[in-house]
């Protein structure tokens, strides 16, 4: 069931078109601005998915115009996880609604629209206002992924109703035209093909008026009046019109003087949402009054379906974003969203060690009355993820820490401020590390730097003092002698070898990166003969070594080569390939350099995927292993009781990635050697205003979690990155100037000031 649109929508492709939409919707009576915010584009070769800058500033446009903002993305299902996060993008904007694009490129891509359903359900967002706009003759289009986007497409279905399906020199009367798209098309095979699914969405065609070959040419008013009745006909609520530069003025009349349908009358149509009040939530029950059959958070939005009165007691039906059902009594809803967790006030003082709050690790968990998990008879509510949660146990805040993530235990609490009591699973908490029984050691904290020379295609970032680096253990960077035309392999060792050589000399030791950025050799990766390239590395290597003897602390070798998903960031080689590249390029390092670290490169997926490749690397190379440590980059693993930072998707609890690391490797040191919050828009990176204190605490609690817990299995831990030249992700910006908070706070976590 789906809150039905009322309206007429206008779309708009680029940002100056979806301006003169704004000024061209009073005109056609348009009360919805669709406006395009971002897309999947080929760049240098790689496809990247990108959220327009101009969305943001373009969504207070269109609100401050009295016009409802939603938002369109046109969809290429190559990332589908980073397509959904300009759904989530969108929604954290304001826009109302998120329409996708779906066209032929979609063809075939059924599993990566599973994969684009599931992040963006599981990350919250409401499928009742996502939208699915494709074609109208669905059979015609029978490997789009129809089926599967139905189950986040709830919001309804805009099928492109355009004239375009015919050619501009058509001798096809206008009304044909738009009986076979709209009747015969539009409606009839929607009607077919949704009637046999468990959900039917509501429909409301987008008009075309124009016709694009041989050549562009806009509709008249006559040519359009006949589209314009086919549509009357079956009474749409909302209908919108592509796009604000291909639309003759003279329909606006037309457009504004067409009359909706009534949104009333059927059984889809959500007259009333309202939210849940109590701070611990509410129990859904299966009849008025009647047995528990879940639970909702507070503040979880909630459709009405059914009023129903029992005695005095007013009851309403409603219905979750899951499509579950059940029964809340009157009192316990509101008419108005509640807003966000009250604040619960300080923290009260507890002995270090002791744990005496924790935050549910989910979204939801429930609250119980008792231990027993195993009906619904215990339950009291559910709480969010940003719920405070008292512990009321003593012995419990004494010894709580060792039971946090274990399934079997739980915790008695008490909703903070003032609500109910009840019992929490432990293994479904969580609490961040107590930074009083953590203490600072330099060797722990590095840094990621990129010192490329000046040059006239490059603007590199101002390098850190050595003064500036007080404190901290390491810097990485790439020794990037291939990626650097402009300079001879010696000019390269003089021009690093200062650099390392003046850190070196403060107290701060060197990783230094040797990949394909190093030594592009014939580029195995695109013309084959790896055994070539896996010899002539290794050769390479050894004379950097050998030149670096004593100078340089660590070497990595490769880095995020873990990742086939990302060609622009990284050369992606199989565990089997790598083996050799790693073991030419170790016997090397020690040979020439028995004091230097071998790190194994970087990766980047899930701590299991890691371990995993680690494994199928160290068997292809038989027996001998000669690394020291194995890096990692755990991207979106939060620390407890931090909340989500945009641009950072959580992919998971970095104490639970950092389990599972050193129990998967038992036998390997684990370095951090990225890990940081990227922001690819330099405007917003630069912008003081844009989250740089929650990131600051990111940084801090990362920081603490790895001190309190694994400092012995993860020894050293690099920030990503020094400056917002690399990826938007410094402690100083692209002026290299501080980011206050962020700086400080990467110094005085260094330098031990908790």
């Amino acid at each position: 069931m789906s809150e039905m649109l009322s309206g007429k929508g206008l779309w708009a492709t680029t940002e100056e078109r979806a301006k003169q939409a704004i000024q061209q919707a009073p005109l056609m009576g348009a009360t919805h601005v669709l406006a395009k915010v971002g897309d999947t584009f080929k760049y240098q070769g790689a496809w990247r998915t990108r959220y327009y800058s101009y969305a943001t500033p373009m969504r207070q446009r269109i609100s401050a115009a009295g016009l409802v903002p939603m938002a369109w993305i046109f969809m290429r299902m190559l990332h589908p996880e980073e397509e959904a996060r300009l759904v989530l993008r969108a929604f954290a904007d304001g826009y109302q609604g998120v329409i996708l694009d779906v066209e032929d490129q979609c063809e075939g891509k059924a599993d990566e629209a599973r994969r684009l359903v599931d992040f963006a359900l599981l990350h919250g967002v409401d499928p009742y206002r996502v939208y699915n706009c494709s074609f109208p003759n669905i059979y015609g289009h029978a490997g789009l992924p129809y089926r599967e986007l139905n189950e986040l497409c709830k919001g309804g279905l805009m099928p492109m109703a355009y004239a375009i399906f015919y050619v501009s020199d058509t001798t096809v009367p206008p009304a044909e035209q738009a009986h076979t798209v709209i009747d015969k098309w539009t409606y009839a095979q929607y009607e077919d093909f949704y009637g046999s699914l468990s959900y039917k969405p509501p429909m409301y065609p987008v008009l075309g008026p124009f016709h694009e070959t041989p050549e562009l040419r806009l509709l008249t008013a006559a040519e359009f009046r006949p589209w314009l009745d086919r549509l009357a006909a079956h009474e749409p609520t909302f209908f919108s019109v592509y796009a604000s530069h291909v639309i003759d003025p003279g329909l606006y009349p037309l457009i504004r003087d067409f009359r909706l349908g009534e949104t009333s009358g059927d059984a889809t149509v959500i007259t009333q949402k309202m939210w849940a009040a109590p701070l611990g939530g509410i129990v859904l029950r299966a009849s008025p009054g009647g047995a528990p059959s879940g639970a909702v958070p507070y503040g979880e939005r909630l459709l009405v379906m059914e009023k129903s009165q029992v005695g005095a007691q007013d009851w309403y039906r409603v219905r979750r974003a899951d499509d579950t059902e059940g029964w809340v009594g009157a009192e316990l809803l509101a008419t108005q969203p509640p807003g966000p967790y009250p604040d619960p006030g300080p923290e009260e003082g507890f002995p270090p060690g002791w744990l005496r709050y924790v935050w549910p690790v989910a979204h939801n968990v429930n609250l119980r009355s008792d231990t027993d998990d195993s009906s619904p008879a215990s339950l009291i509510g559910q709480v969010g993820q940003r719920a405070r949660l008292r512990l009321l146990d003593e012995a419990q805040r004494r010894t709580g820490r060792a039971s946090l993530g274990v399934f079997g235990p739980w915790f008695r609490v008490q909703v903070e401020p003032g609500g109910p009591e009840g019992y929490v699973p432990a293994c479904w908490v969580q609490a961040p590390p107590d930074l009083r029984v953590a203490t600072a050691r330099a060797e722990h904290y590095g840094i990621n730097i990129n010192p490329d020379p000046p040059s006239p295609d490059r603007d590199p970032h101002r390098l850190p003092t050595a003064e500036e680096l007080r404190g901290v253990g390491w810097v990485r960077f790439v020794f990037r002698d291939s990626a650097l035309p402009d300079l001879t392999t010696e000019q390269s060792f003089t021009y690093y070898g200062d650099i390392i050589d003046r850190y070196r000399a403060a107290g701060t030791k060197t990783l230094l990166i040797l990949n394909w950025e190093s030594f592009w050799g014939h580029g195995p990766w695109d013309h084959g003969n790896w055994p070539g390239y896996v010899r002539d590395f290794g050769d390479y290597v050894r004379g950097v070594a050998h030149r670096f003897r004593g100078r340089v602390a660590a070497y990595q070798i490769w880095n995020e080569g873990d990742n086939p998903d990302s060609p622009q960031v990284s050369i992606y080689v199989e565990p089997e390939t790598y083996a050799p590249i790693l073991l030419g390029a170790a016997r090397a390092i020690k040979e020439e350099d028995p004091e230097a670290l071998v790190v194994f490169g970087g990766l980047c997926r899930s701590a299991l995927q890691n371990a995993e490749y680690v494994e199928q690397t160290r068997a292809a190379m038989h027996g001998e292993w000669p690394v020291d440590a194995v890096g990692m980059h755990p991207y979106g693993q939060y620390p407890a009781g931090v909340g989500e930072i945009p641009h950072l998707t959580r992919w998971g609890l970095l104490h639970r990635f950092l389990a599972d690391a050193t129990q998967g490797l038992p036998d390997m040191p684990i370095w951090i050697t990225e890990i940081g919050v990227p922001i690819r828009d330099a405007s917003l990176a630069d912008d003081r205003d844009y989250h740089w204190e929650e990131i600051a605490e990111y940084l801090r609690q990362v920081y603490g979690e790895v001190e309190q817990h694994y400092r012995e299995r993860v020894p050293v831990v690099f920030w990503f990155a020094w400056s917002n030249k690399m990826e938007g992700a410094g402690i100083v910006d692209t002026r290299d100037d501080p980011k206050e908070p962020i700086y400080r706070a990467y110094f005085e976590t260094v330098r031990g000031v908790v």
